[in-house]
This record gives structure tokens, sequence and C-alpha cells, in this order.
């Protein structure tokens, strides 16, 4: 998960119940605002008339499903797999993901603020210009 925004995390109760062996990443933060904001909109949900998309079990089940991951330390997830994760300085936990897999690279940007808040750095810029350069078919 990149960050804990509603239109970024909404849906993941539902994809883990689509996929409840996938593996599910974040941030310490993420993880926590997570909670939160999915708790919430189960609360939010059944006032609704139609009822809740999923339910709170499904929530806490997902949250439990959550791996943390460290900014700045690459992680071996499979053979030939890893992921990094860097600071985007959108929210508290918010990361872009860079996934290195034997097929090629994928940078994923999530939402992204480049400059330095109160309380939250910009994106990681110097660690972004020290990644490795894809290699070239």
């Amino acid at each position: 998960m990149s960050h804990a925004h509603a239109d970024h995390i909404g849906a993941l109760p539902l994809a883990h119940i689509a996929y409840p062996n996938a593996p599910i990443y974040a941030t310490e933060p993420t993880q926590r605002l997570g909670a939160v904001m999915l708790n919430n909109a189960v609360r939010v949900m059944e006032t609704e008339a139609d009822g809740a998309m999923f339910t709170e079990e499904a929530v806490e089940t997902t949250l439990a499903r959550i791996q943390t991951l460290e900014m700045r330390t690459w992680i071996d997830l499979w053979e030939g797999w890893r992921v990094l994760f860097i600071r985007s300085g959108h929210i508290l936990g918010a990361v872009s993901i860079y996934l290195q897999t034997p097929e090629g690279t994928l940078f994923y940007s999530g939402d992204v603020s480049s400059f330095h808040q109160e309380t939250i750095d910009g994106i990681d810029l110097e660690q972004i210009n020290a990644l490795p350069a894809p290699e070239k078919s």
C-alpha cells in the first residue's frame, strides 16, 4: 500500500477477500492509519441503506495480513523479486514503491509531495536518484 487515503486502501478488504493469500505490504504508519480509515468506513457503510461492502471482521482479517516494511531498505520478496519503499512525502507513512523482478522493474509513485511540510518531509529524491538504472532489453 502506498498510503492510507481511502482512494488507495478503500477496497483492500474486498481484494483480501478475493485473494486471501496475497501478501500486503505497508509502512507501519500506513498500517495504523489504514486501520482507522477502514474501521471508520465500516461504521459509515453500516448507516447506508444498501449496507456495508465489507465487515469489521473483514477489516481485522485484512489488517492482520499486513506486513510492515521499512523505508529505504531493500526487502527480498521471492526469488528474484525485491522491493524498496521510498518516502513520497504525501502523508505520514506514504511511499513510492520500486519493484525489481526477473522480468524488469516497476516504479509506482503513488501520491507525491515534492516539498517539505511542517510535519512531513517531501519525496526522497536523493534515494530515487540513487536507484539502479533499468537494464536495457
